[in-house]
C-alpha cells in the first residue's frame, strides 16, 4: 500500500503542469480491480459522481499565455 501511494504521488507530480485538456475521451470510469471491482468514480465533461470515502480534485484548463 505504501508503494501505491509513492507511485500515486509521483503520477500527481508527473502531472502538476499539464494544461492540456482530455480530447477524444468521453467518460473515465475509476474502478478497484479483481475479481469483483467497485466503482470509485464516474468522470465526464460537465458531470462526475466519485464513491463515499473518495474525493476527486479538479485542475482547470488555463489560457496559454
Amino acid at each position: 500500500m505504501e508503494n501505491n501511494a509513492k507511485v500515486m504521488s509521483d503520477a500527481i507530480k508527473r502531472t502538476q503542469n499539464s494544461n492540456k485538456p482530455l480530447k477524444d475521451t468521453a467518460r473515465l470510469i475509476i474502478q478497484t480491480e479483481g475479481d469483483s471491482p467497485k466503482v470509485i468514480a464516474v468522470i465526464a465533461a460537465n458531470d462526475y459522481e466519485v464513491a463515499d470515502g473518495y474525493a476527486i480534485r479538479e485542475k482547470p484548463v488555463y489560457e496559454e499565455k
